[in-house]
Protein backbone atom coordinates (compact mmCIF):
# COMPACT_ATOMS: atom_id res chain seq x y z
CA UNK A 1 0.00 0.00 0.00
CA UNK A 2 1.44 3.57 -0.58
CA UNK A 3 -0.12 6.20 0.75
CA UNK A 4 0.87 10.35 -0.28
CA UNK A 5 -0.51 13.54 0.61
CA UNK A 6 0.78 16.33 -1.62
CA UNK A 7 1.13 19.43 -0.26
CA UNK A 8 1.45 23.04 -2.50
CA UNK A 9 5.00 25.24 -1.33
CA UNK A 10 4.65 28.07 -3.33
CA UNK A 11 2.08 29.47 -1.44
CA UNK A 12 3.41 32.03 1.92
CA UNK A 13 1.77 29.96 4.32
CA UNK A 14 4.61 28.16 6.03
CA UNK A 15 8.02 28.71 7.62
CA UNK A 16 11.14 26.27 7.53
CA UNK A 17 11.57 25.64 11.05
CA UNK A 18 14.48 23.29 11.01
CA UNK A 19 16.94 21.73 8.26
CA UNK A 20 18.45 18.52 7.99
CA UNK A 21 17.16 16.94 10.58
CA UNK A 22 18.50 13.27 11.00
CA UNK A 23 17.60 9.57 12.69
CA UNK A 24 19.59 6.97 12.83
CA UNK A 25 18.68 3.05 13.54
CA UNK A 26 21.88 0.68 13.56
CA UNK A 27 22.16 -3.12 13.58
CA UNK A 28 24.37 -6.01 13.50
CA UNK A 29 24.64 -9.03 11.39
CA UNK A 30 26.47 -12.22 11.54
CA UNK A 31 29.00 -12.78 8.71
CA UNK A 32 26.86 -10.00 6.94
CA UNK A 33 23.79 -11.94 6.33
CA UNK A 34 22.67 -13.11 9.15
CA UNK A 35 20.68 -10.45 10.88
CA UNK A 36 21.11 -10.69 14.48
CA UNK A 37 19.76 -6.84 15.55
CA UNK A 38 17.83 -4.98 12.06
CA UNK A 39 18.70 -1.49 11.49
CA UNK A 40 15.08 -0.33 11.44
CA UNK A 41 12.97 2.57 9.63
CA UNK A 42 10.72 2.65 12.73
CA UNK A 43 13.00 3.48 14.89
CA UNK A 44 15.38 6.20 12.71
CA UNK A 45 12.09 7.98 12.48
CA UNK A 46 11.03 7.98 16.08
CA UNK A 47 14.60 9.45 16.16
CA UNK A 48 14.57 11.78 13.92
CA UNK A 49 11.20 13.18 15.22
CA UNK A 50 12.32 12.99 18.45
CA UNK A 51 15.24 15.34 17.42
CA UNK A 52 12.62 17.62 15.58
CA UNK A 53 10.75 18.14 18.37
CA UNK A 54 7.96 18.24 16.85
CA UNK A 55 5.04 19.22 19.12
CA UNK A 56 1.40 17.40 18.73
CA UNK A 57 -1.65 19.42 17.77
CA UNK A 58 1.00 21.89 15.93
CA UNK A 59 0.85 22.22 11.75
CA UNK A 60 3.85 20.95 11.33
CA UNK A 61 5.39 18.64 8.78
CA UNK A 62 8.59 17.10 7.63
CA UNK A 63 10.02 18.09 3.51
CA UNK A 64 12.19 16.93 1.37
CA UNK A 65 12.45 13.10 3.40
CA UNK A 66 15.19 11.31 2.38
CA UNK A 67 15.89 7.51 3.52
CA UNK A 68 19.99 6.52 3.42
CA UNK A 69 20.30 2.60 4.16
CA UNK A 70 23.55 1.72 4.30
CA UNK A 71 26.23 -1.47 5.79
CA UNK A 72 29.35 -1.46 6.84
CA UNK A 73 31.23 -4.92 6.02
CA UNK A 74 34.01 -6.34 8.32
CA UNK A 75 35.57 -9.20 8.71
CA UNK A 76 33.21 -11.29 10.78
CA UNK A 77 29.79 -9.24 10.79
CA UNK A 78 28.29 -6.33 9.18
CA UNK A 79 26.48 -3.19 11.09
CA UNK A 80 23.43 -2.34 8.78
CA UNK A 81 22.62 1.75 9.23
CA UNK A 82 19.23 3.37 8.38
CA UNK A 83 19.19 7.30 8.29
CA UNK A 84 16.30 9.49 7.59
CA UNK A 85 16.56 13.25 7.13
CA UNK A 86 13.91 15.64 6.57
CA UNK A 87 13.46 19.66 7.34
CA UNK A 88 10.39 20.89 9.02
CA UNK A 89 8.27 23.00 7.76
CA UNK A 90 5.08 25.00 9.74
CA UNK A 91 2.22 25.96 8.39
CA UNK A 92 0.24 28.72 9.54
CA UNK A 93 -3.86 29.47 9.24
CA UNK A 94 -4.62 32.40 6.51
CA UNK A 95 -7.35 34.91 7.70
CA UNK A 96 -10.50 35.64 5.65
CA UNK A 97 -10.27 37.58 2.87
CA UNK A 98 -11.49 40.98 3.03
CA UNK A 99 -13.29 41.06 -0.70
CA UNK A 100 -14.10 38.98 -3.01
CA UNK A 101 -11.60 37.15 -5.47
CA UNK A 102 -8.95 38.81 -2.98
CA UNK A 103 -6.18 35.85 -2.08
CA UNK A 104 -6.23 35.96 2.00
CA UNK A 105 -3.27 37.75 3.69
CA UNK A 106 -1.12 35.48 5.98
CA UNK A 107 -1.29 35.14 9.81
CA UNK A 108 2.64 34.08 11.28
CA UNK A 109 3.08 31.21 13.40
CA UNK A 110 4.93 31.21 16.60
CA UNK A 111 8.03 30.83 15.77
CA UNK A 112 11.13 32.82 16.99
CA UNK A 113 12.93 32.89 14.33
CA UNK A 114 10.38 33.95 11.71
CA UNK A 115 10.68 37.25 10.47
CA UNK A 116 8.17 39.27 8.06
CA UNK A 117 10.40 41.70 6.62
CA UNK A 118 13.69 40.04 6.27
CA UNK A 119 16.72 43.43 6.50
Amino acid sequence: MHDETTVKLNQSNFVLVKTNVTGVSKGFSLLGIITIVPATLTKAMARMYSSAQMQVGQPQTISHFVIEPSTTYWVLFGIPKVTVRADIVQFFPTTAPTAIGERPMPKPPNVTKWEPNPP
